[in-house]
């Protein structure tokens, strides 16, 4: 008997194919980033509703908070509503003086985690 290339085994290899390449695409955001280190961001933003702006800072990894820079950038000369965010060494950034007014000189930044082997 001779054995043919049938449908099902190109569908087959096909369903295999896409069930990696989704799995690969739900893992990629848990791969460390070669480079990436901890830094502070430093947060200052304000509502249309608020009388005065409200700021915090905080530790992250600096590719997150340069996606966050970048996706939260927000404006609003009607309401006087924005959204800043410093990224790398905030302390000498217009946005983190601003926070630390805010809030006061330590902010708001959780406690750094102690990595033991």
């Amino acid at each position: 008997m001779a054995r043919g290339n049938s449908i099902a085994t190109g569908l087959d290899f096909r369903i295999a194919a896409g069930s990696l390449l989704i799995l690969l695409g739900l893992g990629l955001p848990f791969l460390p980033v070669p480079g990436d280190r901890v830094t502070k961001i430093a947060v200052q933003f304000r509502t249309a509703e608020m009388a005065q702006p409200a700021g915090f800072t905080a530790r992250t990894k600096s590719s997150i908070c340069r996606a966050l820079a970048a996706a939260l950038a927000y404006e609003d000369p009607a309401g006087g509503g924005y959204t800043r965010i410093a990224c790398g060494h905030p302390a000498t950034s217009d946005v983190a003086q601003a926070a630390k007014e805010v809030v006061g000189a330590g902010g708001i930044e959780p406690p750094t985690p102690t990595m033991s082997r």
